[in-house]
């Protein structure tokens, strides 16, 4: 999808959107199992039209084509936190974490999701983690960090 939403007014970008969810659509239509495509017409509905079942929906037949592609789950995890249904993101970055143990975004949202939920505990661990393997977000952290430890 297009990601950079600069420069754009609302109507071009609305247009260019829909137009990329057309391309997915036909990029599933030849192959069924494009996890890919099946992810941006996801992350359309979710960011652009605000489409959570369609959403949801498109990444569950993502996840059916290809159980360990890691974006479908960074999504997924992203409309639970949005929903606020924590324990289900929580499963989402959890399951990126058996496939790929390093993914130090995972990690952070999970240490993100237990600061909300004040498991201060289960939220050091996960950002000493998200920092182990490099997480970009380490302001971020070590702000949380700080706050847990006072």
């Amino acid at each position: 999808p297009i990601h950079h939403f600069g420069g754009f007014d609302e109507k071009k970008l609305k247009e260019k959107q829909l137009k990329y969810m057309e391309y997915s659509k036909k990029r599933i239509e030849k192959n069924p199992k494009d996890v890919k495509a099946y992810c941006d017409i996801s992350l359309i509905n979710f960011k652009f039209l605000n489409n959570i079942e369609e959403a949801i929906k498109n990444l569950s037949k993502a996840i059916e084509a290809d159980k360990k592609y890691i974006r479908s789950y960074i999504i997924l995890g992203e409309i639970y936190v949005r929903l606020k249904k924590y324990e289900d993101a929580i499963s989402c970055y959890k399951k990126i974490i058996e496939i790929d143990n390093k993914n130090s975004d995972a990690y952070f949202n999970l240490g993100q999701i237990y600061f909300e939920l004040k498991k201060y505990k289960e939220a050091d661990e996960s950002y000493k983690k998200a920092l182990e393997f490099g997480c970009i977000h380490s302001e971020e952290i070590y702000r949380r960090l700080k706050a847990i430890s006072v």
